[in-house]
């Protein structure tokens, strides 16, 4: 979050959050002890453990047992600090509801300030972190900035903004469609949807804006109204049609061979043509499918395949990608130099950090999350662990598309709010069946 307060200082202001959750965490668990109470099992216990335990024999088998590992690591893991301390404190169904309606309310004031934000160059600019560099435990860490022209809200940074963005909107489509009878949502959602929307188009990034519709059939499809579903899919291909119908009419004198840094360059001085047309010209496909994440996909797995690594190079970029580089030294020579978009296919990378059974474990672990918050979706006996249950198995959803083009569950903001919500899901499925159960022993 965006703080009137020095670069350097906000850096290291980001951990606060952490450490508190770690202060928290201890009192229960030292309440836990005095009590004699264990700590409550969950889905995923011995998944974590395999997957961690699994990671440290990759960091040890390839020699990357470094600092750079551990905070690799502890950036994917780090929020399962608030997944134990959710599942481990009692929760109403009003606090759950409670909860929800803060991150809509967020996102929704998250969204009028990306209004001003981008109508005003001068205003973004207060909210826009510079980027700079900062030494951590001897590791130097370098935090990026917005796009040009791009906002962020009071987030860091153009990814943590998007994604707190869809998460608000997965809640906010699920209390529209899931709370009403009618094909339309109450004109309060709707009002909030398009300020979301509004904020996502903001950040520039065409591949959110391009999913929201897949997110809002997964949220009618978990919330068993899937009625509206072909009615979704109709009106959204009809808007496509009419939109590019339009929009190829506006461009047509567009120069569609333009090179792709020139087009990166026009974001100084945004253009709704060039924001749109960017995707359909040559050199934008030219540097996705050659230098980015399609080639990324192709050639990385083809390779850690037939390498048969089943435990992977351990989560050290540079040893990673220096381990790579030997696979085949002429087609992997562009890691060995500078490869920014590295972690940007998240699966193909943890597949390299982790190897197959890591990769295999993490995905596993989350289907078990997945599993969990369907039954509550399914079996809920009452409306706000019907709405979470929902919203959690759709963002299963998003993290599995996404994880394709960014590293999302590394995301600071995104991993704390997925953490919490797996959190409040496992919770309210330990309510749920023992409300269950109880009932029908007095069955008689």
């Amino acid at each position: 979050m965006w703080l009137p307060v020095q670069d350097s200082i906000h850096i290291w202001l980001r951990f606060l959050p952490e450490f508190i959750l770690y202060f928290i965490f201890s009192l229960v668990i030292l309440n836990k002890i005095f009590l004699q109470k264990p700590l409550k099992k969950t889905p995923i216990d011995l998944l974590v453990i395999a997957f961690v335990g699994l990671s440290v024999i990759a960091m040890l088998w390839n020699k990357s047992f470094t600092i750079i590992s551990v905070i690799n690591l502890r950036v994917l893991l780090r929020y399962l600090t608030i997944y134990y301390l959710v599942v481990n404190i009692p929760i109403s169904r009003k606090q759950t509801s409670t909860l929800l309606t803060i991150i809509m309310v967020i996102g929704l004031l998250q969204g009028i300030l990306a209004l001003g934000q981008f109508i005003s160059n001068d205003f973004n600019q207060i909210f826009v972190l510079k980027s700079i560099n900062s030494e951590i435990m001897g590791v130097t860490k370098t935090f990026a900035v917005a796009k040009v022209g791009a906002v962020s809200g009071t987030f860091p940074n153009v990814f943590e903004m998007t994604y707190f963005l869809l998460i608000a909107l997965i809640i906010i489509l699920t209390y529209g469609f899931l709370k009403t009878n009618r094909y339309i949502p109450d004109p309060k959602y709707l009002f909030a949807l398009i300020i979301i929307i509004w904020g996502i188009f903001a950040t520039f990034k065409r591949a959110a804006l391009l999913g929201i519709p897949f997110l809002l059939i997964a949220v009618l499809y978990f919330g068993e109204k899937r009625k509206q579903i072909k009615l979704v899919i109709m009106a959204s291909t009809a808007l496509f049609i009419l939109f590019m119908t339009s929009f190829f009419l506006s461009v047509w004198s567009f120069d569609f061979t333009q090179d792709y840094e020139i087009l990166n360059s026009h974001r100084q001085s945004f253009s709704l043509k060039t924001y749109f047309s960017q995707p359909f010209t040559a050199g934008y496909w030219d540097h996705l499918l050659y230098n980015q994440r399609i080639r990324f996909i192709s050639d990385v797995s083809g390779a850690m395949i037939r390498e048969a690594n089943f435990i992977g190079y351990g989560p050290d970029e540079q040893k990673a990608q220096k381990l790579l580089v030997s696979l085949d030294p002429i087609k992997f020579e562009k890691f060995g130099r500078d490869f920014k978009g590295f972690e940007d296919v998240y699966w193909v990378v943890m597949f390299i950090y982790y190897g197959a059974f890591g990769l295999a474990i993490f995905l596993f672990a989350l289907y078990r999350l997945y599993i969990t918050s369907r039954w509550l979706s399914k079996n809920s006996l009452y409306e706000e662990y019907h709405i979470l249950g929902t919203v959690f198995s759709t963002l299963i959803i998003l993290v599995l598309i996404f994880s394709f083009i960014d590293q999302i569950l590394e995301f600071r903001v995104f991993g704390f709010y997925f953490w919490l919500l797996a959190g409040l899901v496992v919770n309210a499925y330990y309510v749920q069946r023992q409300q269950l159960q109880s009932q029908r022993n007095l069955v008689p």
